[in-house]
Protein backbone atom coordinates (compact mmCIF):
# COMPACT_ATOMS: atom_id res chain seq x y z
CA UNK A 1 0.00 0.00 0.00
CA UNK A 2 2.78 2.49 0.61
CA UNK A 3 4.43 1.92 -2.77
CA UNK A 4 1.08 2.96 -4.35
CA UNK A 5 0.80 6.32 -2.15
CA UNK A 6 4.48 6.79 -3.29
CA UNK A 7 4.20 6.28 -6.97
CA UNK A 8 0.81 8.88 -6.86
CA UNK A 9 2.97 11.19 -5.17
CA UNK A 10 5.67 11.04 -7.53
CA UNK A 11 2.66 11.37 -10.42
CA UNK A 12 1.78 14.69 -8.34
CA UNK A 13 5.46 16.23 -8.23
CA UNK A 14 6.49 15.15 -11.75
CA UNK A 15 8.06 18.24 -12.89
CA UNK A 16 6.41 16.97 -16.33
CA UNK A 17 3.22 18.09 -14.85
CA UNK A 18 4.65 20.74 -13.05
CA UNK A 19 1.26 23.50 -14.08
CA UNK A 20 4.48 26.06 -14.91
CA UNK A 21 5.92 24.11 -17.26
CA UNK A 22 2.71 23.20 -18.98
CA UNK A 23 1.54 26.59 -18.91
CA UNK A 24 5.27 27.48 -20.52
CA UNK A 25 4.90 24.77 -22.89
CA UNK A 26 1.58 25.78 -24.22
CA UNK A 27 2.71 29.44 -24.78
CA UNK A 28 5.52 28.39 -26.45
CA UNK A 29 3.58 26.10 -28.93
CA UNK A 30 1.30 28.73 -29.53
CA UNK A 31 3.54 31.28 -30.23
CA UNK A 32 4.98 29.35 -32.82
CA UNK A 33 2.12 28.57 -34.22
CA UNK A 34 1.40 31.73 -34.44
CA UNK A 35 4.90 32.71 -36.19
CA UNK A 36 4.34 29.82 -38.78
CA UNK A 37 0.93 31.62 -39.76
CA UNK A 38 1.73 35.41 -39.98
CA UNK A 39 5.20 33.41 -42.28
CA UNK A 40 3.00 31.83 -44.52
CA UNK A 41 1.00 34.14 -44.65
CA UNK A 42 3.29 36.66 -45.87
CA UNK A 43 4.02 34.21 -48.12
CA UNK A 44 0.71 34.30 -49.90
CA UNK A 45 1.02 38.04 -49.61
CA UNK A 46 4.29 38.00 -51.61
CA UNK A 47 2.52 35.78 -54.56
CA UNK A 48 -0.07 38.01 -54.97
CA UNK A 49 1.71 41.47 -55.01
CA UNK A 50 4.29 39.57 -57.76
CA UNK A 51 1.13 39.11 -59.64
CA UNK A 52 -0.07 42.52 -59.73
CA UNK A 53 3.20 43.89 -60.24
CA UNK A 54 3.42 41.58 -63.19
CA UNK A 55 -0.05 43.02 -64.20
CA UNK A 56 1.32 46.47 -63.87
CA UNK A 57 4.03 46.07 -66.10
CA UNK A 58 1.89 44.34 -68.68
CA UNK A 59 -0.55 47.25 -68.42
CA UNK A 60 1.75 49.84 -68.52
CA UNK A 61 3.43 48.09 -72.08
CA UNK A 62 -0.13 48.35 -73.15
CA UNK A 63 -0.24 52.03 -72.27
CA UNK A 64 2.83 52.93 -73.85
CA UNK A 65 1.81 51.03 -76.78
CA UNK A 66 -1.33 52.97 -76.77
CA UNK A 67 -0.05 56.17 -76.74
CA UNK A 68 2.04 55.75 -79.77
CA UNK A 69 -0.95 54.42 -81.88
CA UNK A 70 -2.53 57.55 -80.47
CA UNK A 71 0.10 59.94 -81.61
CA UNK A 72 0.94 57.85 -84.71
CA UNK A 73 -2.97 57.86 -85.58
CA UNK A 74 -3.09 61.97 -84.65
CA UNK A 75 -0.27 63.06 -86.60
CA UNK A 76 -0.45 65.89 -89.13
CA UNK A 77 0.17 63.36 -92.48
CA UNK A 78 -2.28 60.80 -91.53
CA UNK A 79 -4.52 63.86 -90.65
CA UNK A 80 -4.64 64.99 -93.95
CA UNK A 81 -4.72 61.43 -96.23
CA UNK A 82 -8.12 61.13 -93.75
CA UNK A 83 -9.44 64.63 -94.38
CA UNK A 84 -8.15 64.20 -98.54
CA UNK A 85 -10.18 60.52 -98.25
CA UNK A 86 -13.33 62.18 -96.90
CA UNK A 87 -13.51 64.76 -99.59
CA UNK A 88 -12.14 68.01 -96.99
CA UNK A 89 -10.53 70.90 -98.94
CA UNK A 90 -8.53 73.58 -97.43
CA UNK A 91 -10.15 76.77 -96.70
CA UNK A 92 -10.05 80.09 -98.57
CA UNK A 93 -7.92 82.94 -97.08
CA UNK A 94 -10.84 84.69 -96.74
CA UNK A 95 -13.30 82.38 -95.12
CA UNK A 96 -10.28 81.55 -92.06
CA UNK A 97 -11.23 84.11 -89.29
CA UNK A 98 -8.74 84.59 -86.77
CA UNK A 99 -9.88 84.76 -82.99
CA UNK A 100 -8.27 86.93 -80.65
Amino acid sequence: MFKSIKKKKLFKDSKLFNSKILLFFTLAISLASLFLMFRLKNVELDYEIAAITKQIDLFKTENRDLHARKARLLSSENLKKLAWKLGFVEPKSEKIIVVP
